[in-house]
């Protein structure tokens, strides 16, 4: 499910393709009423924390993905200029490819995010977050220039990684601390690459186990706290 923009990353968006397990839009029986969903949308905040608000950068159309600056002043997410992407990947009518928008604090306004060849026409994009020196991380399609395969791939800037592959890697956050670099693959699972700066991004994903990764249940768009040692990431495990 996609729910507005609160103050923490709640789920992740894919890149805009076919897939034939998503509702087409056609049968009411499988496709979601949004409008319900989000009325009745209740976030769970943990005890201690500020109550969620939403945010007023959110309008009818959908956002995800959120990244915050350390910092606090800047909120980036993907954007999607149309109410139901679920209903348009299931009729293959994109009104737009998929942008990352940056949004300045107090998070009312947006703008498209262009660094780094992001947010172009046609490719989709998602899944930004920087380093503590400053590195741009994302993920894009736009690697079907040269192999006219659907996937998506994890970038470092301008460069595409040496470690993707085929698979559809995105959601990448990197570790500096620990030299480690964390992604999910189809929003599905989580995998890390050790020693990822050292080897020049081209080791082998390593598959995490429990408990992030449990049977049952998908793990991705992994977030670490600076020093790497405490990781918060969405799950559907449990009663959802």
């Amino acid at each position: 499910m996609r729910y507005p923009l609160v103050a923490f990353a709640i789920c992740c968006i894919g890149l805009a393709c076919d897939d034939p397990t998503t509702p087409t839009g056609d049968d009411p029986a499988t496709t979601p009423d949004w409008d319900d969903i989000r009325a009745n949308d209740t976030a769970h905040v943990p005890p201690g924390w500020s109550p969620a608000v939403r945010l007023a950068v959110n309008d009818d159309n959908w956002e995800d993905g959120a990244y915050i600056s350390r910092d606090g002043g800047e909120l980036y997410f993907t954007y999607y200029p149309g109410p139901d992407l679920i209903a348009d990947m299931g009729a293959g009518d994109f009104v737009d490819d998929l942008d990352v928008y940056v949004s300045d604090y107090p998070f009312a306004t947006k703008t498209r995010f262009t660094e780094s060849h992001l947010s172009e026409d046609i490719w989709s994009e998602g899944g930004v977050m920087f380093s503590q020196s400053g590195d741009l991380f994302y993920h894009s399609n736009r690697d079907w220039l040269n192999d006219q395969k659907s996937d998506e791939d994890i970038y470092k800037g301008e460069e595409r990684l040496p470690f993707n592959g085929d698979e559809r890697f995105g959601n990448p956050h990197y570790c500096e601390a620990l030299d480690e670099l964390f992604f999910d693959q189809e929003d599905t699972r989580i995998y890390r690459i050790q020693g990822a700066a050292a080897g020049d991004f081209s080791g082998t994903p390593e598959l995490l186990g429990p408990p992030i990764n449990a049977n049952g249940s998908s793990s991705f768009q992994p977030f670490l706290t600076p020093d790497g040692q405490t990781m918060y990431w969405t799950t559907n495990r449990g009663d959802i």
